[in-house]
C-alpha cells in the first residue's frame, strides 16, 4: 500500500510519519516489509503505536475516520451473519495477541466515545453504515477477547459464542457452524 491508501484507512501525518521512521530503522528489506504488513493487522503492536499518535487532539470527525479505517481494514460487513466461518475469517484480520487488559482497548473505546459523543449510535442521524458496523464490531471484539483468554481458536467454542451473541436467530449451534470436522 502506498501512503494515499493508508490515508484512506484514516491514518494522518502523525501516524504515517511514525510508520515512515520505523520503516527507515529496519535494517533489511524483508524486515521492512514485515513491519509494513503488520500495520495492516488490527491491534498489532505497530498498529497500536500509530493509533496512539492519532489520539492527540482527537475530534469527532477524526475519530469517525479512524473507525471507518478499522472497519475497512477488518473487512467488516454491514451485518454479521453469526456463522462461525465468517467470524473466524474476520478474526484473522486481528493481531493474535492483544489481551483484554491491554491499554489499547481503552483507547479504542475512547475513539468510539468521541466519534459518537453528539450523535449516539442509536440515533437515526449521521453515518448509519458506520454506526451499524461499530455496533456489530463489538460482537466481534467479544469473540476475539473470549478466544484470547482461552488460547488457540477452538471452533466449537466459537460456534457456541456465536449462538450466544445471536440468540434471536433461532438457529441451533449445529446449524450455524456445521460439524466441527468440517474445519
Amino acid at each position: 500500500m502506498q501512503r494515499q491508501e493508508l490515508e484512506k484507512l484514516g491514518w494522518t501525518t502523525r501516524g504515517l510519519s511514525y510508520l515512515e521512521n520505523r520503516l527507515q530503522s529496519c535494517q533489511d528489506e524483508a524486515r521492512k516489509q514485515a513491519c509494513y504488513r503488520s500495520v495492516l493487522v488490527f491491534a498489532s503492536p505497530l498498529f497500536q503505536e500509530m493509533w496512539q499518535r492519532e489520539l492527540q487532539g482527537l475530534t469527532e470527525g477524526r475519530a469517525q475516520a479512524l473507525l471507518k479505517g478499522v472497519m475497512h481494514l477488518c473487512l467488516m460487513p454491514r451485518d454479521l451473519s453469526g456463522i462461525c466461518e465468517e467470524t473466524a475469517f474476520l478474526l484473522k484480520r486481528f493481531w493474535p495477541d492483544c489481551p483484554p487488559h491491554s491499554p489499547f482497548w481503552q483507547s479504542f473505546s475512547r475513539v468510539v466515545q468521541v466519534a459518537f459523543a453528539r450523535d449516539l449510535l442509536a440515533s437515526k442521524e449521521g453515518n448509519q453504515l458506520l454506526k451499524r458496523q461499530v455496533h456489530q464490531f463489538r460482537y466481534l471484539l467479544s469473540a476475539y477477547q473470549a478466544l484470547s483468554c482461552s488460547g488457540p481458536v477452538e471452533f466449537q467454542g466459537l460456534a457456541q459464542l456465536s449462538y450466544r451473541v445471536y440468540p434471536g436467530s433461532g438457529w441451533p449451534v449445529s446449524q450455524r457452524s456445521g460439524p466441527v470436522s468440517d474445519f
